[in-house]
């Protein structure tokens, strides 16, 4: 379970959202923007993920590799819950995610710019080119 893995982001009230397509309102944000409606619940979804209040970000753009986008966790528990996720996000679409921190330079960038660096530099490390 999710908050096994990460019990202190669980404490603080860490949230999920999963983007599927990239007709988003969250991918023209900024990563601080996007990050801010997460977490305040300003957006829309079916998803029933975010309900759950789990993890700042699960992000997938169709195309690329599926991206898990962490804000808020300590690498331990980023790294406990990556292999969580990451193995069903393997389970459920064959495809290995790439795994990533907001850091204070990303955070003016658009959120598909980010994702889709993110995206890019790890097929390119999958493929041994990175």
């Amino acid at each position: 379970m999710l908050s096994d893995s990460a019990p202190a982001a669980f404490k603080v009230g860490v949230k999920l959202s999963r983007i599927n397509d990239k007709e988003n309102i969250l991918l023209q944000c900024t990563v601080d923007d996007a990050l801010e409606k997460v977490v305040n619940n300003a957006i829309q979804s079916d998803d029933d993920a975010i309900k759950d209040k789990h993890l700042a970000k699960l992000d997938r753009i169709e195309e690329g590799n599926p991206v898990l986008f962490f804000s808020g966790f300590d690498n331990s528990e980023m790294m406990a819950s990556y292999n969580l996720l990451g193995g069903e996000i393997y389970k459920e679409n064959g495809k290995t995610a790439a795994c990533a921190k907001a850091v204070p330079n990303a955070m003016s960038k658009p959120l598909q710019e980010v994702l889709e660096e993110i995206s890019g530099d790890h097929s390119m490390a999958m493929m041994g080119k990175g």
